[in-house]
């Protein structure tokens, strides 16, 4: 029973269709990924990105940057610390 401000908590079963199977080897590793130390390392990335389609950058965005982010998604002043306080 739900109303206002309440959730329907009622248990929902989904039967999805079995999927025919699939060959082991879908999941072998063929290489080892290249991991590049910051954006400058993996500008020589490009034409690996082109070919692969994906690079992984270690450092590429720092606690700051990822902060400011978590906070702008949250709703909240990423110009601001933790303590409240402004930046500037």
């Amino acid at each position: 029973m739900t109303g206002p401000g309440q959730m329907d908590s009622a248990m929902r079963v989904v039967y999805e269709p079995e999927i025919e199977e699939h060959d082991p080897a879908l999941y072998d590793a063929d290489c080892e990924a290249v991991i590049y130390a910051g954006w400058e390392a993996a500008r020589a990335s490009i034409p690996k990105y082109e070919a692969e389609g994906y690079v992984i950058v270690r450092n590429g965005i720092s606690a700051g940057e990822v902060e400011a982010a978590r906070l702008e998604l949250e709703g909240g002043d990423p110009c601001r610390d933790r303590a409240g306080h402004g930046a500037g």
